[in-house]
């Protein structure tokens, strides 16, 4: 869910019709990986970006644009856990403002509460807007349950609970 599981789930939809090949081997934080590029053509793409701009008019003008994408995929050969996904930009249309938009995220199982649950732990992006490079190293800790336990009942139960309204 969210962003992050968003970007999985537009590399792996059926719909996306993403062309998986086989790279190699590789060793990520320490553990094995089997790595694969995939390519997204336009057509079957989710990935868009947006631009807006005020005018010297005061006037407010938006710019959006879907574009094709390829990567890589880092994969746990054991369970089959993602350990990294990279997502870059292809086929902008060339008079498109933002250009070479380029995503790496991290994931890492993390306990949160007392269950494991697959988490992005960083992620890296930068995107080229008007000839200009903008760059964001974000780092993902401390993940912690929040829960909240309620009870409705109803009934002779409820006649007798304290602080009832009459």
């Amino acid at each position: 869910m969210g962003d992050f599981g968003s970007m999985l789930t537009s590399v792996f939809r059926p719909a996306s019709e993403a062309k998986f090949e086989w790279s190699g081997w590789s060793v990520y934080e320490g553990h094995t990986a089997a790595v694969f590029s995939y390519r997204i053509e336009l057509a079957h793409s989710t990935f868009h970006s947006t631009q807006s701009y005020i005018t010297l008019g005061l006037r407010r003008k938006h710019f959006s644009a879907n574009w094709a994408a390829k990567g890589l995929v880092y994969v746990d050969p054991e369970t089959p856990q993602v350990y990294r996904l990279t997502i870059d930009s292809v086929d902008v249309p060339a008079d498109f403002p933002v250009q070479n938009v380029h995503i790496a995220i991290d994931y890492a199982i993390r306990k949160v509460g007392d269950r494991d649950y697959l988490l992005p732990v960083r992620s890296i992006s930068s995107v080229e807007v008007d000839k200009r490079v903008y760059k964001a190293d974000t780092e993902f800790a401390d993940y912690r349950k929040f829960s909240a336990d309620a009870a409705v009942t109803f009934g002779a139960e409820a006649d007798e609970a304290p602080g009832r309204m009459q």
